[in-house]
């Protein structure tokens, strides 16, 4: 996978650490659950953030997680890996400096990833901290590399404004993923199962997921279970009806709220159609597409031909923060 390479060739290089960032539900935190095992690295730690974390409680969360996996290879024998408990501790009165000391008496190359750091407040000191100890382990040329990850549109969003940072820290965007990369999900859980599936319903499960890995498995995990559960191996559309009802009672609170926030409205409008043509509209690679496009999909829904101006307003009102983050 291309963020696993370009984040190995940052550990690669002691004065620089990295950024992976993107949309909610592209994979991000499955990439940096996998990270500790696949990465060819002694030393690779993951942590999640929380929203109450100050610098020095995240650090120790890495600290007591850090292990040295050593590999020796005997013969033509497979390497025997042992693994040696190294915690680190850090002190409650540790100021930066002291944390890049710590960091870098590590003995070995290591990655040290905290996940789900979007969860850290923006205006938090926490952020300009671990922006500072970035910049101090990138100077001294340490062995250990950050990898931050979260929700973001940019990397500004998730450290700051940082202009010291720009020569040390490298951006990794996580996009949707593509058509091949969703059907390659669905393929693989179809042969751990032993079953098959429709063509045609395999590309709606991939054309309804719009590029998040999420709601692939959500609904090839669904449509599955209904086949299996009536006897059947072959998954068809009577399948992929029911897993889509399912999956919408699955849906989380949040995404339900969203969209009911999105279509409130106290007289009849066309809020909930023009959301639902923003649904089936095909996208581009970042995920946007004209207004224009969303023309013939009203024609169809509505049964009567619509221009631009005659939708545009709630196409507009539906990227404010008045009708909340569906969109997005």
């Amino acid at each position: 996978m291309e963020q696993l390479r370009r984040v190995l060739q940052v550990t690669e290089d002691s004065s620089v650490h990295a950024v992976l960032f993107g949309e909610r539900g592209v994979g991000k935190t499955s990439l940096a659950n996998v990270m500790p095992q696949c990465m060819p690295l002694n030393i690779c730690v993951r942590v999640a953030a929380e929203s109450g974390d100050g610098l020095i409680s995240l650090m120790n969360k890495i600290g007591k997680r850090i292990v040295i996996k050593e590999r020796q290879q005997a013969g033509l024998l497979i390497p025997k890996i042992t693994e040696t408990q190294l915690p680190l501790e850090f002190p409650p009165n540790s100021d930066v400096d002291a944390i890049v000391q710590i960091l870098s008496s590590l003995p070995d190359r290591c990655l040290l990833i905290f996940d789900e750091y979007d969860r850290i407040p923006p205006d938090s000191s926490t952020r300009k901290q671990m922006a500072e100890v970035i910049k101090g382990l990138s100077d001294a040329s340490a062995k250990a590399t950050i990898l931050i990850v979260g929700v973001a549109n940019d990397v500004s969003s998730l450290i700051g404004e940082h202009p010291s940072l720009d020569r040390c820290l490298r951006q990794i965007r996580m996009q949707r993923m593509s058509s091949e990369e969703l059907v390659e999900i669905i393929d693989r859980g179809l042969t751990m199962l032993h079953m098959t599936m429709v063509s045609h319903i395999k590309d709606g499960i991939v054309r309804a997921s719009a590029g998040f890995p999420h709601f692939t498995h959500l609904l090839a995990k669904h449509a599955a279970n209904i086949a299996l559960n009536n006897g059947e191996i072959i998954i068809d559309e009577d399948h992929f009806v029911l897993a889509l009802e399912s999956a919408v009672e699955d849906a989380h609170e949040s995404l339900r709220q969203a969209y009911q926030t999105a279509k409130l409205a106290t007289r009849p409008t066309h809020f909930r159609d023009v959301l639902f043509a923003c649904a089936l509209v095909d996208e581009d690679d970042a995920g946007t597409f004209p207004a224009s496009a969303l023309a013939p999909i009203l024609e169809d829904i509505l049964h009567n031909p619509l221009r631009i101006a005659q939708f545009g307003y709630h196409l507009g009102k539906l990227c404010e923060l008045e009708r909340g983050p569906i969109l997005n």
